[in-house]
C-alpha cells in the first residue's frame, strides 16, 4: 500500500489518501479523483455513491447490495438537492412505522442523508485538477488515518468528497511524516518538485518518456 498527496494548485487544495503501492495504481486513483472533482462522476441523491453521469448529465444506472438504485436517471446532488430532500421526507414519514433493526437502520440513513444534503446545499463547482506531488510507499490506512487527524483543522467540508484539505503540500507532507514516525515504520518517499499527471505516472511506471506538463 501507499499514501499519496495530490495537489490542485488552482483550487489551493490537497487530497491525502491511500491506494496500491506502485505508480500505475496511484495514477488510476488520481484519474478517479479528477473524474469526481470534474463531475464526470457525481453523487447519487439516494444512496450517495459516486457514479458516472449519462450523456444527459444524469446519474447512471448502479446497484446497492445487488438492487438497482432509484437514484438513477436523476440529477446529481452537486446540481440539485430536491430529489434527496424528497427521499428524506419519505424516510422520515415512514420512520414511526418501523421497529427494531429496521428502525435503527432508517435512523442512520436519515442522519447520513441530512448531512449529505447540507454538504451540497449552495454547492459551488470545483476548479482545477489534481496532480501527484508525493507518494509514501510501504504504508497504508493507519498512516492515512493519523495524517487526517493531524490535518483536521484544514478539512474542506464543502469538497465533493472526503479527505480534501485546504493546506499546502508541505503541511500535508509534514502530517504524513508525523503519522509515520508515531507508528515507527520504514517507508520509501517519492517527492515530485513538478506536479505529475496521471498519464505521466503511467509512463514513469513503464519507464516511458514523459509528456510536457502544463
Amino acid at each position: 500500500m501507499s499514501v499519496y498527496i495530490f495537489e490542485n494548485t488552482e483550487a489551493e487544495r490537497v487530497k491525502v489518501g491511500t491506494t496500491g503501492c506502485n505508480r500505475y495504481e496511484v495514477s488510476r486513483r488520481l484519474e478517479t479523483i479528477n473524474e469526481m472533482w470534474e463531475q464526470t462522476r457525481c453523487t447519487c441523491p439516494i444512496c450517495g455513491a459516486k457514479v458516472r453521469l449519462t450523456f444527459k448529465d444524469l446519474i447512471g444506472q448502479h446497484y446497492v447490495s445487488g438492487i438497482s438504485c432509484q437514484g438513477a436517471g436523476n440529477p446529481p446532488l452537486e446540481r440539485d438537492i430536491s430529489v434527496a430532500e424528497e427521499y428524506l421526507k419519505e424516510l422520515e414519514d415512514n420512520h414511526s412505522q418501523l421497529v427494531g433493526a429496521e428502525k435503527c437502520s432508517n435512523t442512520k440513513r436519515i442522519k447520513t442523508l441530512k448531512k449529505r444534503i447540507e454538504q451540497f446545499r449552495d454547492y459551488k463547482q470545483p476548479v482545477g485538477e489534481f496532480k501527484c506531488r508525493v507518494i509514501f510507499k510501504g504504508v497504508g490506512e493507519p498512516v492515512e488515518k493519523g495524517a487526517h487527524e493531524i490535518l483536521g483543522e484544514y478539512l474542506d467540508k464543502k469538497a465533493p468528497f472526503g479527505e480534501v484539505f485546504s493546506c499546502s503540500v508541505e503541511t500535508a507532507t509534514e502530517a504524513v511524516e508525523e503519522a509515520i514516525s508515531m507508528l515507527g515504520v520504514e517507508v520509501t518517499k517519492e517527492f515530485y518538485d513538478t506536479p505529475v499527471s496521471s498519464s505521466n505516472l503511467i509512463r514513469m511506471h513503464y519507464n516511458q518518456p514523459l509528456i510536457g506538463e502544463e
